[in-house]
């Protein structure tokens, strides 16, 4: 008895002295566990959305890929799927099940390894969201304690509502609906049985149970996932047959910035993070609304891209840089390269009822799926030596390069400018197993033809604004982004020699100066000198037209349409090279211009976004406009942070010393301060300023539509509208622009090489550059049922006026033809000229004035200071001389 008693008292003072251990452990880590106030006051990481102004989604930014939905818009069946597989006894509990804890350690204690895990829901969210992933005895006893912790403080309908939308569910996905999004392209309301299943299956292993890439082990999960719910009675044996055989389409969709249009996605980006910062735009679930139609846009890049493409092969066909050797994977490879070239074409994996995971996108035993129009990576396989085809592989699908589909590459420039000879024979010089690209032309009962491509070298980029409220309509920055993986930014980061869109500028500062678009310009030889940096050398300059021809008395009208170089360089010394500074920056530009003669011939660097909108006053009745393309941004809450036209800057809660944006000119006026954080006002931009007349603005445009109804531009005469524009070519062809605009949108394209290199022989602003703003604007910017809309607004003091078409000036009985000119009242042949009294014509070494009255009739200039060098090209006009010259005297 006394042995049995000590025995009791023992098991006694060893159970208190345990329990004492406990509660002193328990009392320990009490103090130890962060605060769930986070929890109670939920505030996730959400995606920031930005859409078009058409609502449709533009791009989404993120550091989680996490939407949002609360768990009452969720059908039951998710909720169910995620308890029946993680936690079945979800609902009874409070905070830990014991039973499953020990059914989980005695299943991986038989098993030798973690099979099973016995975390409750409320565990995980304690893990999610409180501690670290570390796995140590330290962090499980806080995980308990802080699950009992949870429990009292919150509802459970509250603990579901986190768990499903923090849980990390792979492919960058958090959150049932951002997964739902990411596998499924649709809401998880929306979800199926089956659908719902293949979700509940991936917190254990996101990465090893992933559909997208581990097709076998997703299917195992959904099966799994079934099972529970059929066992629990959540789901019907019915339903858990048909969910066992529903066909389920899982998309491939990529991690990251999600976009169809990324040069203008990463354009907003960076204006987001200087106006809000990294945390409000990454986190914020911010909703971004702007200008820019994705229609329009993504004709934008299909345009460029076309462009850029002719332009390359025009310039020749690079040899193959990969060779295959054939054998058994030879089909694998190619299925492979097919995918990787085309992207999202074949964009989802398929469940299919009969078999035991999700199938491959291009198994090697079917034919490989093809669209017409696309580009695809191509085997050379052989040669048909009766037709002169090229034979070819793509995936597991045999087709062929008719000669007519490769013949370019025998007519390209015979100049080769690329490092490595051109091939100027396919069918010769390709050799079996050559890994090319080549295009679906033709898909007629299994036969297969196709184009030969090549992606090109040369760069380019296109701007384009709506002229009246400056609204940007389109930007693209480069040739196709997946394939550089350049994140330049040509369009608004490059500066480079405008050529003769410069042109513009020195005759618009001449209308305003009193000159006429019929006055005479004397197209002759010129010379300057200057000194040269070494001792006793002189520096010569002898500027040309780019026909090596001087075309005599030139009016103004006719010198801008054709290009000329001469007249243009006689009418900056007429009126000072800086006061065509002071006007060109009036109107826009804020590159620092050289102050020499070349400048008129676009010898200055700018950039392609800045010429754009130093054109807009010629567009907009002489008005210029500050341009933008945020309209709205909200916060997650549809709380306006932004709304365009408010006149004060807002700092970002989590940033209060946000840099303004890098780009005022494209970046809307701010808007008032939000009461939670401080604010850093800003000057409020001017909207709209009257830089010049309307007069002026319309007679410079009546100049630029001159460009295309009988000058350099006449291939866009094909819009169908009034159009005005030019054309700029510099130095060697090393950049080709074409700016042009309608009465609704101004557009700017450059085409070049991102180092200092020709793009080659003949590739003007004409060739290589106005197809690509041709091909934009009759989608941006089509023709409209009524013309009269169509048309440039003319001001009541511009009038018509007969003119003599050689001398400019009212006719006589000497005049062989007469033309229909436009005037600034007062100022037309017969009236009084209206000269500024500012401008005072330069005395010229020889001792000629360049005077108004002798309608700038100097033929040799000489010993001018202002010139510094580097002539540029004129703009051509594509057509042979002869026919240049019949041109110019029929006008």
């Amino acid at each position: 008895m006394k042995i049995a008693r000590n025995l009791i008292l023992g098991m006694t003072v060893i159970t208190l002295l345990g329990m004492l251990g406990i509660l002193g452990v328990l009392g320990y880590y009490s103090t130890k566990i962060p605060s769930i106030e986070s929890l109670i006051n939920y505030n996730p990481k959400l995606v920031t959305t930005i859409y078009s102004r058409d609502n449709e989604v533009i791009a989404e930014l993120a550091r989680e890929r996490r939407k949002f939905l609360p768990t009452q818009d969720m059908p039951k069946i998710v909720i169910d799927a995620f308890v029946s597989a993680e936690d079945s006894d979800f609902f009874h509990h409070r905070g830990i099940n014991p039973l499953t804890i020990m059914r989980a350690a005695y299943r991986n204690f038989r098993a030798g390894a973690k099979v099973q895990g016995g975390s409750t829901i409320t565990q995980q969210v304690a893990k999610y969201f409180l501690l670290t992933k570390e796995k140590t005895i330290d962090r499980k006893v806080k995980e308990v304690l802080l699950a009992f912790k949870i429990e009292k403080a919150l509802t459970k309908d509250q603990i579901i509502n986190l768990y499903l939308n923090q849980i990390f569910l792979g492919n960058g996905a958090h959150g049932v609906e951002a997964a739902s999004k990411i596998y499924f392209g649709k809401s998880a309301s929306e979800l199926t049985v089956a659908e719902a299943a293949i979700l509940a299956g991936l917190p254990r292993a996101p990465s090893r149970d992933n559909p997208a890439t581990s097709p076998t082990n997703a299917k195992n999960r959904q099966k799994y996932v079934l099972g529970r719910l059929l066992a629990t009675s959540r789901i019907s044996n019915e339903q858990y047959q048909a969910a066992l055989t529903e066909p389920v389409k899982i998309l491939i969709t990529p991690t990251g910035l999600t976009t169809q249009v990324p040069y203008l996605a990463e354009y907003i980006r960076r204006e987001l993070l200087q106006k809000f910062g990294e945390e409000l735009v990454y986190e914020g679930g911010l909703s971004v609304y702007t200008t820019v139609s994705l229609k329009s846009q993504l004709a934008a890049q299909d345009a460029l891209n076309l462009g850029l493409r002719a332009v390359d092969k025009r310039m020749g066909l690079r040899r193959p840089t990969k060779k295959i050797t054939k054998g058994p994977d030879t089909d694998t490879y190619l299925s492979q390269e097919h995918l990787r070239l085309t992207r999202d074409f074949y964009n989802y994996r398929l469940l299919l009822p009969d078999e035991k995971e999700l199938k491959d996108p291009i198994p090697p035993n079917e034919p490989t799926p093809l669209q017409i129009g696309k580009d695809y990576a191509a085997m050379v396989s052989g040669k048909d030596p009766k037709t002169k085809a090229i034979l070819v592989k793509v995936g597991t699908r045999s087709g062929q390069i008719l000669p007519d589909d490769y013949v370019w590459a025998s007519r390209a420039n015979p100049e080769e400018i690329y490092s490595e000879r051109v091939i100027r024979n396919p069918y010769n010089e390709y050799r079996e197993g050559d890994l090319i690209t080549v295009k679906l032309r033709l898909m007629d009962n299994e036969q297969l033809l196709f184009t030969l491509e090549q992606n090109p070298l040369a760069q380019g980029a296109l701007m384009s604004y709506n002229t009246k409220s400056g609204a940007l309509e389109s930007v693209v920055g480069g040739y196709d982004f997946e394939v550089t993986k350049s994140e330049f930014n040509r369009a608004t980061q490059a500066i480079r020699q405008p050529g003769s869109t410069f042109k513009p500028f020195v005759y618009a500062a001449a209308i305003e100066a009193g000159l006429t678009p019929s006055t005479i310009i004397v197209d002759s030889p010129i010379v300057f000198n200057s000194s040269g940096e070494q001792e006793g050398l002189e520096k010569v300059w002898k500027p040309g037209n780019y026909s090596d021809k001087f075309y005599g008395d030139t009016t103004l009208r006719n010198a801008l349409a054709l290009s000329r170089n001469i007249p243009t360089i006689k009418l900056a010394q007429y009126l000072k090279i800086s006061t065509v500074i002071d006007f060109a920056h009036r109107m826009g530009l804020t590159s620092n211009l050289q102050p020499d003669l070349s400048l008129a011939l676009g010898s200055s660097g700018v950039g392609l976004n800045e010429m754009v909108r130093a054109w807009i006053p010629f567009a907009n009745q002489g008005k210029k406009r500050r341009t933008y393309f945020l309209t709205k941004v909200l916060d997650r809450n549809n709380t306006s942070l932004f709304e365009e036209g408010v006149t004060s800057e807002v700092a970002s809660p989590t940033d209060p010393n946000v840099v303004p944006p890098s780009d005022p000119a494209i970046a809307p006026p701010p808007v008032a301060a939000s009461p939670t954080a401080p604010s850093t006002a800003a000057p409020t931009e001017v909207v709209e300023e009257q830089v010049i007349t309307p007069e002026v603005s319309y007679l410079v445009t009546s100049l630029l539509r001159s460009v295309v109804e009988h000058g350099t531009a006449m291939s866009v005469q094909a819009m169908g509208r009034p159009v005005a524009a030019k054309t700029g070519t510099t130095n060697d062809f090393k950049d080709a622009w074409f700016i042009g605009y309608t009465s609704d949108m101004i557009t700017g394209v450059w085409i070049g090489f991102d180092e200092d290199r020709p793009i080659g022989r003949n590739e003007t602003g004409s060739v290589a550059a106005a197809p690509i703003w041709m091909n934009y604007m009759q989608i941006a910017d089509p023709k409209q049922e009524k013309s009269s809309d169509m048309d440039f607004e003319m001001p009541k003091n511009v009038i018509r006026v007969t003119v003599d078409a050689k001398t400019g000036d009212i006719p006589t009985a000497r005049t062989e033809k007469t033309v229909q000119e436009l005037f600034i009242d007062g100022n037309a042949p017969g009236q009084a000229p209206k000269i500024s009294e500012s401008t005072t014509p330069p005395t010229n070494s020889n001792g000629t004035v360049g005077t108004l009255d002798q309608k700038i009739r100097t033929k040799v200039i000489t010993g001018n200071p202002d010139f510094v060098g580097n002539q540029q090209q004129e703009d051509p006009s594509g057509r042979d001389e002869g026919l240049d010259e019949m041109i110019r005297e029929d006008l």
